[in-house]
Parts: structure tokens; C-alpha cells; sequence
């Protein structure tokens, strides 16, 4: 017979493990990865366990903190691992389950528990499918993600009202991506958003537009807004224009801004109207009146000494003041003391002929002393023959506050977005780590599954040895008591003894056949009763009368009695019919000859 270097290893390790004792045995079963992997769970800040046949065989201490279980109820045989499941994920995690344990790998996905204590956790997965003592079973890293998805549904929660505030907004809103060609030099805009008075204003849908260039749809015009939305994303400067749109036949205000690198936000107003007001006051006086009197804006025409000398009813809603109080009063009288300087030089610019602001913005006081701020627009015109100025005045205190709200706005989603993006960073990073250290620790449980199959391998040998030996050591007992013991006894039985003696030597030979291999009748009997009662039972196998019994054992009846019954009840005989004596002849007959 060849033996091979793996038999000698195996026989010296048998060797080994014969002459060490149980301690000794279990520590060198722990191998130094099965210590790696305890420090690194017990210390991790994520939950990590282990799923084996649908139990839990195995949970860290951060699953208790989290879980709000102790390790004992986690690993009971009882505890079923789906109470850990939100409903929401149970055919989530059922499914992934199903998978896993056939063998399929699972990427990381997210699902929701609930602790102790009802409350539902957020968490992200990762499973791997290891063995583990001996059977398959799945290693999983859980990671609590709640607080990044309460941050999630607030920021959702503000892009909402964010998406609210412009969709119903009476300016029309659009957002352009700013094209630019290899020089740099802007060459078209792409819709990114539009809001629904965008749609009516231009009537242009939203479906059809969004994505698309304004060249698409304008081939060769609009050059200017490409222009100026080109040069608001270069320098990062906010604006305020008139525009004439040729395509669609109407003159727009314009404020826009860059939110962000290479795009533009526009909001924009028609003021078709208050142009045609405009060029209807130059042409005549009795159409002017006609129109302005219905305007949206207020209208206010000043002279030279700068009292004004017309005003319509919007002016006057605005303003607080009646149309005959505005009559009597200049800008001086309206303009905030703050602003006085600033829009008197403008007013005396205007009459010397040179170039001015056309529109601009400033704050004005009202009759009841409240401060309004409002949008100026002024042009030179005449007044009954005298040079005169003619100013077009709207309240935008609601566009300054969605201005100021939608700068709020972009300012938090800034910083959202720059704290989601860190967040998402650190836990790639972290998946990343966990990761490798998955891996380094699959390398060193494959290194001591290699060892355990060594092990049992020697465990094996050293078992089939020990069933050997006691195989041997049961046969020489057995023929022990047949060929010596047996014979004996049966030549004290014959001798002439006290029946007490008698029945004492039968309870002898019962345990004594009892323990031989072949032994099987009378042995549930032997085992199940208590020493009295066996020799109780032996008795009235035997055909001794309650009396008898009680004397020769010096017990009373009633205890003779009390052992009937316990014995019938012990051996399963519940009819009363049965003859107990009869039964225990038909049982112990063989076993407690001896023959």
C-alpha cells in the first residue's frame, strides 16, 4: 500500500487531535481569520450578519443598537429575519432571497426595516453568498441611509416649490443651455425648462421644445437673444433689457441671469401693450388718453419744472393718491429720500437730450407712507407743445419677492446639491473599502474552510476508530454477562432463597440482559420505570398478590396500589381490562429469565 504525503499529514493531525482535549481542540479550530472577521464586524459602524437556511446565525453589535434586539432573540431557533422587513420590501427581499440561495450574485439594493420599536429604517445592502460551517449561507453588510433620505424628500420637497412657484408665475420663465462653437463665441440656445406663460406668451409647447435649439425652430433669426444670453453666461452678470421679437411680433422685458456655468434663466413679460402705449401717446394725445386709461401701468407725465401735469387710475392705485393730488405733485414728492438723487439726474438728463437709462427701478412712497419698489420707464415726448416726459410706473413687489425667493432657492439647491454630492462621495468611497475588505476577507475564509476540511478529515478517521473500539468494547461485555454472569445468578436462583431475595436477583438479570446489544424486549419497560417500580412490576409478573408484595418489600397496600397505577399509566395501558400481570409476562418474560 502506497501512502501519500497527504496520509501523513492526515495521520499526524489524527495524532494531534487524539491527545488534545476539548479546550485545546477548539482553539485550534479558531483560526486567525475567524479572528479578523470578528475584530472587523464587532467594531464596524455598519450592521452586518449572517443568513443561513432563512435564520440568523449570526449579528454584530451595531444590529443591536440599531435593531433594538438582543444577539439572544436574533439567534433563536423562533425568530423569524421577515419581521425585520418594512411590507413594502417583502417581495423585494423575498426575491433577492430566492436568488441568492440559488446561487445568483445581488448588487447592492435599497429596502426599508423596521426596528423594535416600529420604526422604519432606510438602509442599503450588500449581500455575498459564503459558506459557513459547512453550508451555504448569505453574509450581508447593511448600511443606514434615513437621515440621506429625509435630506432627499426635503430637497424634493423644496425643487417642488421651487417647480410651483414658476409654473404659476404669470412671467413667462425659460431656461437655455448656451451653445458655443470652438472659438467659444455663442451660436444657440437649448430649451431645458419652460413654464406654461412661456407656452402662452410665445405659443410654443412645452413638449415640442424642451431639448431643442431656438435654431431649430428659428433658422437664421434671433440672433440677439443668442447674443445676449451668451454674454450673461460669459460673465456671470445679471441683466435687464427691452427686446423686439420680429417673430413673434412682441416687445418683451427681460431679467436674466446664469444659475449656473453655460445656462441662462429668463424671465420675461410681454409689454407689447405698454409700447404701443408709448408710440400711441406720440401720435396722438386723444388716443393716448384712451388707451392709458385702461393701461396696467401707471402713467405719469412730468414738465420740465418737473410737476406733473397727467396721470391715469393705475398711477393713482399705485401711488395712493388721487389723479388731481398727482397733479399737484412732482417726483420729489413720491421718490424715496434715498433715491432722490440718483432720479433727479436722470429726469435732468433726460430733458438735456443725453443718453439714459430707459428703464429702471427704484423706490417710491406711497400716501399711507408704506415704501413700494416699481419699474420706471421714461421717454421724451411734448405736452401742449412744451418738451415733457412721459413715465410708465409698475409695482413689482411681486416680482421682487419671487426674485428674492428664487435666489433663496438656488442658493439652497446649490448647497443641497454640493452636500448630496459629498455625501454620495464618502459612501462610494466607503463601498469602495468595504469592498476590498470582502474580498481580502474571502480569501482568508476559503484559507480556513481548506483548514476545517483537513480537520474533519482527521475528525473523521478518529471517529470510525472510536466506533470500533466501542463496537469491541460492547461485544466483550455482552459476552460477559451471557457466559459468566448470566449462569450465576440463574445457580443462585436455584438455590433455596427468601422470595424478596428472589425478586431482587430477576430486577438483576433484567438490567443485566439489558445492557447486552441484542437486548430489545422488555427494554422500554427497564428504562421507563424507577427502581421500586421495577421490582414492583417484577413481582406481579411473578403472580404476587398486592398484600404480598407490600409485605415482602415492607410497604403499605396503598403504596403497592400507587405503583400499579403509575406503572400502567408509565407503560401506556389504559384499559382496565388489560391483566397487568398477563402484560408483563408477555413483555419481561424473556428479559428477566436469564435463559
Amino acid at each position: 500500500m502506497t501512502v501519500t504525503k497527504a496520509d501523513s499529514l492526515t495521520d499526524k493531525r489524527v495524532n494531534e487531535i487524539s491527545g488534545t482535549s476539548v479546550s485545546g481542540l477548539e482553539k485550534t479550530l479558531l483560526s486567525e481569520s475567524d479572528l479578523k472577521f470578528k475584530v472587523f464586524t464587532e467594531q464596524s459602524p455598519n450592521m452586518i450578519f449572517i443568513n443561513q437556511g432563512g435564520k440568523i446565525v449570526y449579528v454584530n453589535p451595531r444590529c443591536e443598537e440599531i435593531m433594538g434586539y438582543t444577539r439572544e432573540e436574533f439567534l433563536s431557533p423562533s425568530f423569524d429575519f421577515m419581521t425585520l422587513i418594512a411590507p413594502e420590501s417583502f417581495d423585494l427581499i423575498r426575491n433577492n432571497f430566492e436568488l441568492h440561495m440559488s446561487g445568483h450574485e445581488i448588487l447592492p439594493y435599497e429596502y426599508v426595516l423596521v426596528n423594535q420599536r416600529g420604526e422604519k429604517i432606510d438602509a442599503i445592502i450588500t449581500s455575498k453568498l459564503i459558506d459557513f460551517e459547512g453550508e451555504r449561507a448569505i453574509l450581508g453588510i447593511v448600511t443606514e441611509i434615513t437621515d440621506r433620505k429625509q435630506a432627499e424628500k426635503r430637497l424634493r420637497e423644496s425643487e417642488e416649490r421651487y417647480r410651483k412657484l414658476i409654473s404659476e408665475m404669470c412671467n413667462g420663465f425659460v431656461l437655455n443651455e448656451i451653445i458655443f462653437d470652438e472659438k467659444g463665441v455663442p451660436v444657440d440656445c437649448r430649451f431645458l425648462e419652460v413654464n406654461p406663460a412661456f407656452e402662452k406668451i410665445t405659443g410654443l409647447n412645452a413638449d415640442d421644445t424642451v431639448g431643442k435649439t431656438i435654431g431649430d425652430f428659428f433658422p437664421g433669426t434671433e440672433s440677439f437673444w443668442v447674443n445676449q444670453c451668451g454674454e450673461i453666461a460669459i460673465s456671470g452678470k445679471p441683466i435687464q433689457f427691452r427686446n423686439s421679437s420680429k417673430l413673434f411680433g412682441r416687445y418683451f422685458e427681460v431679467v436674466a441671469y446664469s444659475p449656473q456655468k453655460d445656462q441662462v434663466a429668463t424671465v420675461f413679460t410681454d409689454i407689447t401693450e405698454r409700447v404701443q402705449i408709448e408710440n400711441a401717446l406720440r401720435e396722438s394725445e386723444t388716443n393716448f388718453r384712451a388707451i392709458t386709461e385702461n393701461a396696467h401701468d401707471g402713467i405719469l407725465i412730468a414738465v420740465q419744472s418737473s410737476d406733473y401735469v397727467y396721470a391715469n387710475l393705475r398711477a393713482s392705485e399705485i401711488t395712493g393718491y388721487s389723479p388731481p393730488e398727482l397733479l399737484t405733485m412732482s417726483y420729489k414728492d413720491l421718490v424715496h429720500r434715498s433715491e432722490l438723487k440718483r432720479v433727479g439726474r436722470i429726469f435732468k438728463d433726460r430733458f438735456d437730450g443725453k443718453p439714459v437709462q430707459a428703464c429702471y427701478e427704484t423706490l417710491i412712497v406711497k400716501k399711507d407712507n408704506s415704501n413700494i419698489p416699481i419699474e420706471v420707464t421714461g421717454s421724451t415726448t411734448f405736452w401742449k407743445g412744451r418738451p415733457a416726459v412721459m413715465i410708465a410706473i409698475r409695482d413689482i413687489t411681486l416680482r421682487k419677492r419671487f426674485e428674492e425667493a428664487l435666489g433663496k432657492i438656488n442658493s439652497e439647491l446649490e448647497c443641497r446639491v454640493e452636500v448630496r454630492t459629498t455625501e454620495l462621495m464618502d459612501i462610494a468611497e466607503k463601498l469602495e473599502d468595504k469592498q476590498r475588505e470582502l474580498v481580502r476577507h474571502k480569501l482568508d475564509l476559503e484559507k480556513a474552510n481548506k483548514e476545517l476540511v483537513q480537520t474533519n478529515t482527521a475528525l473523521s478517521v478518529l471517529a470510525r476508530n472510536i466506533d470500533k473500539k466501542r463496537d469491541e468494547v460492547e461485544k466483550k461485555i455482552a459476552q460477559t454477562i451471557s457466559a459468566q454472569i448470566l449462569p450465576l445468578v440463574n445457580e443462585i436462583k436455584n438455590d433455596k432463597l427468601p422470595e424478596k431475595c428472589r425478586v431482587k436477583l430477576d430486577v438483576l438479570v433484567a438490567y443485566l440482559i439489558d445492557l447486552t446489544p441484542e437486548a430489545t424486549k422488555g427494554h422500554d419497560i427497564i428504562i421507563s420505570l424507577s427502581a421500586m417500580e421495577l421490582r414492583v412490576a417484577m413481582m406481579i409478573k411473578n403472580g404476587f398478590s398486592s398484600d404480598e408484595i407490600a409485605r415482602l418489600l415492607h410497604i403499605s397496600p396503598h403504596t403497592v396500589k400507587t405503583h400499579r397505577r403509575s406503572i400502567r399509566k408509565k407503560l401506556g395501558i389504559r384499559n382496565s381490562n388489560i391483566n397487568l400481570s398477563s402484560y408483563l409476562r408477555l413483555k419481561l418474560g424473556k428479559a428477566s429469565s436469564g435463559t
